[in-house]
């Protein structure tokens, strides 16, 4: 991705967190009792392992409804639906869906849509 492209993301900064040595670690997870269920919309690659996924946010306390696209016809079905709040991609795309692409479809959705590589 170009610098260009890079700056037309919607980015969002956050200010640094007190530190507190004090506190002991404690599972941490979040509550989401009455929220929806947040959907990630994961794209197949050798690099990024579902299972992997899973746990770790099994492991931060949050449910996820996690979907997957393998191509794209999929990955298109999936935006129509509007189902996704999040993507999940790893380096290469998928073989008939380049990377510019899912982040200029996911930063054209009627609420934009965040990408993780």
């Amino acid at each position: 991705m170009s610098t260009l492209e890079a700056d037309t993301l919607p980015v969002r900064i956050f200010g640094k967190r007190p530190h507190s040595p004090a506190v002991p670690a404690e599972p941490r997870g979040a509550d989401m009792a009455g929220e929806p269920i947040p959907g990630v919309l994961m794209l197949r690659c050798s690099a990024l392992s579902h299972h992997a996924v899973r746990a770790a946010a099994h492991q931060a306390g949050l449910r996820l409804v996690v979907d997957f696209a393998e191509n794209r016809r999929e990955f298109l079905e999936e935006l129509r639906r509007g189902t996704p709040d999040l993507i999940v991609a790893g380096p290469e795309g998928l073989p008939d869906l380049e990377l510019r692409e899912v982040f200029k479809r996911a930063r054209s959705a009627q609420q934009p849509i965040p990408v993780i590589l």
